[in-house]
């Protein structure tokens, strides 16, 4: 299922912080700083958003991270795919699980349903959408 990791939260807040910079580097200091996360647990969360081209960097002066799309071409299930580390339940609903039960299981109909739920809600939102709420 979608586990809503401390990663997981985190990363978003970095993510919506870099959106609202207007475009411009923001160094990781300062949104450590403004979204009260450590500096050395945001350089981890960096990592695979830049691995997987949510963001790029730039450096020298005036350098830092910045979203490397448009926060309305980023949907929320990508995010989740890259940053869930959950990964024996989503491989269950997903059939692919080392589950000596995965056959018979009797309550894996009911997750494969709810992730599917889940899955399009967060398919159908995108980085976009989080940034209007805060906006308000």
């Amino acid at each position: 299922m979608i586990n809503f990791t401390t990663n997981l939260r985190y990363s978003l807040r970095l993510l919506i912080n870099l959106a609202l910079g207007g475009g411009n580097p923001r160094r990781l200091k300062t949104i450590a700083a403004e979204e009260n996360i450590s500096l050395s647990y945001l350089r981890k969360l960096i990592i695979p958003l830049d691995k997987a081209g949510i963001l790029k960097s730039s450096r020298g002066p005036g350098g830092g991270y910045m979203l490397n799309r448009e926060a309305s071409d980023i949907p929320l299930s990508e995010l989740i795919d890259i940053l869930d580390t959950n990964s024996k339940v989503i491989g269950c609903v997903k059939g692919f699980s080392d589950c000596r039960r995965y056959n018979d299981c009797i309550v894996k109909d009911l997750l494969e349903e709810v992730y599917d739920k889940v899955q399009a809600v967060f398919e159908s939102r995108t980085l976009a959408v989080l940034i209007k709420r805060v906006k308000k």
